[in-house]
């Protein structure tokens, strides 16, 4: 392997770009002062370790906001206000019972329509 110098590429850490910029230029700029400089090098390396670390503590609260939304969610408490506001948009002829019985209802009315259609092609 050829030493690095300052007119080198820098190819050796290229994947990180794609999670962040900065992840590929503190890895690069580890790897440049790797033998000239080793204090510099760690103190890339751990400002790459702690910029990953808080990458991964912000994912991580990412996550337990999208389960703590959808807990709520399945529990109706997103929508409790709103439900509170307009009861009429939820009972009667628009409740979820009353809904699927329209549903239920206009199938059979589809699937008789298309028995008749397959029975009169069939006479033909």
């Amino acid at each position: 392997m050829a030493l690095m110098t300052p007119e080198t590429p820098q190819n050796n850490f290229a994947f990180l770009a794609e999670y962040d910029p900065i992840f590929q230029q503190l890895a690069n700029a580890a790897e440049r002062s790797f033998s000239s400089d080793p204090n510099t090098t760690l103190i890339k390396l751990r400002q790459l370790g702690e910029a990953l670390a808080r990458v991964k503590d912000a994912q991580s609260r990412v996550n337990n906001l999208t389960q703590s939304i959808l807990a709520k969610a399945f529990r109706g408490e997103l929508t409790a206000d709103w439900r509170a506001q307009n009861p009429d948009l939820i009972s009667g002829d628009s409740s979820a019972e009353a809904l699927l019985e329209k549903i239920k209802s206009e199938r059979e009315v589809l699937e008789s329509t298309k028995k008749a259609v397959k029975r009169k092609k069939a006479k033909v």
